[in-house]
């Protein structure tokens, strides 16, 4: 019975396991031109993952990641651009040539209302 017990308890601990860490993340934001205005029609994926986002027309995009991705690509027509996303833990990451992305979210879109009024 003792050994069922610890059995049960370790497929239970590899099942977690492996719900945990297969899971994807979800990253999600919007993309700018370089004069500061949404973009709409960029293709962006991700890293190690075979997801494909085209911008809505408000430039908002949202794709599944692997958690082990390092980068995002932007596909704006005529040139592409990469994003190094390691280190960055938040979902929620806005891209444009002109933004600094080391800031919060908040503060990067204040900084486009801004501009653009």
């Amino acid at each position: 019975m003792k050994a069922m017990c610890k059995l049960l308890a370790s497929l239970v601990l590899m099942l977690l396991v492996t719900v945990g860490f297969g899971q994807p993340r979800v990253i999600r934001g919007t993309v700018y031109t370089k004069e500061g205005k949404r973009a709409a029609g960029v293709i962006v994926t991700a890293d190690k993952s075979k997801d494909k986002y085209f911008t809505s027309f408000d430039g908002m995009y949202q794709i599944e990641a692997n958690i082990k991705s390092k980068w995002l690509k932007f596909a704006f027509p005529g040139r592409e651009e990469k994003l190094n996303i390691e280190g960055i833990t938040r979902d929620v990451i806005d891209y444009g040539s002109n933004l600094e992305h080391a800031k919060s979210d908040s503060t990067l879109r204040n900084k486009i209302d801004k501009e653009n009024k």
